[in-house]
């Protein structure tokens, strides 16, 4: 049905009232997930393009549902729930309309609703889907402002998608070992990165931290083995297969959860080798895809 109404509108509801309550707010993540993946967000409508509507931001000075008086309360989402919601309707590209009192605005509420970045998402962004990969960019970072991009205005960037697949296979040979002077040994693909003058991708190698028991019990068997992180500043552990063993002729996405003692955040790199899960026996690897950026 949304995809016979969008060809006649510019914009159209596809959810219930939202209100300041969190579980009205959760209802739309699958809602919008559903309908970017559709590739509804911003398709074709009445003389340009059609967009999903999710409801006015219920935030700041508000009313109750079904009252003639008002408005009398301030809303009830917390500020993180706010700032949820505030970052979920850019990225589901959906109109924002501000549904609380603009005479009572607040400064917190103002720079919430004003911020540049998630303006800029709303609306320059494109192809916004859920998804669940680790990625990385070959372009150094960049700091965009809105009078650097107009609408027509596109870049791809070659991304790169890790995943597990067979230790046999040749393409799982390209991680190497670096040791820089300070910090954590890095584990780094440099295998088909693109050019030789845009950065690797990196992860940051740590030998797991055991208690005095742990040690005793599995200290010897995984030595050699260690924790990857996703920062040298942060305690997040590359993880493959949270909830079953992998089979070889499968590729699945890996992920960062906090770091624990369990075998499916266990690798093992021999240097210029494959880069090895302990729990499945899958070997990490990293492909090029194409994406555009934001």
């Amino acid at each position: 049905m949304a995809k016979d109404v969008s060809n006649l509108v510019n914009m159209y509801r596809i959810t219930g009232d939202d209100w300041d309550k969190w579980e009205n707010v959760a209802a739309h993540f699958n809602v919008t997930r559903d309908f970017s993946a559709a590739k509804m967000v911003g398709a074709q409508g009445l003389k340009g393009k059609s967009w999903p509507d999710l409801d006015m931001l219920p935030l700041g000075w508000l009313t109750d549902p079904g009252s003639n008086e008002g408005p009398h309360r301030i809303s009830a989402l917390i500020l993180d729930e706010q700032r949820t919601q505030m970052t979920l309707w850019p990225m589901a590209k959906s109109p924002l309309m501000f549904g609380g009192d603009l005479r009572k605005l607040d400064k917190t509420t103002y720079d919430l609703i004003t911020e540049p970045t998630l303006l800029e998402i709303n609306s320059f962004s494109t192809i916004n889907v859920q998804y669940p990969y680790i990625t990385s960019s070959n372009e150094p970072d960049m700091v965009l402002t809105r009078k650097s991009r107009n609408v027509k205005e596109e870049r791809t960037l070659d991304n790169h998608v890790m995943g597990l697949t067979s230790c046999k296979d040749d393409k799982t040979n390209g991680w190497v070992i670096e040791s820089p002077d300070q910090g954590f040994d890095r584990v780094c693909w440099k295998k088909n990165t693109g050019s030789k003058y845009k950065p690797p991708f990196c992860l940051y190698k740590r030998k797991p931290v055991l208690t005095t028991n742990e040690e005793m019990v599995y200290g010897q068997q995984d030595k050699g083995r260690a924790h990857l992180l996703s920062t040298d500043k942060e305690d997040l552990c590359l993880e493959a297969s949270p909830s079953r063993k992998l089979t070889s002729q499968e590729m699945h996405s890996s992920s960062f959860s906090p770091c624990k003692w369990n075998a499916n955040q266990m690798w093992e790199l021999s240097n210029n080798g494959p880069l090895v899960n302990s729990y499945s026996g899958l070997c990490a690897t990293l492909k090029k895809v194409k994406g555009d950026t934001l």
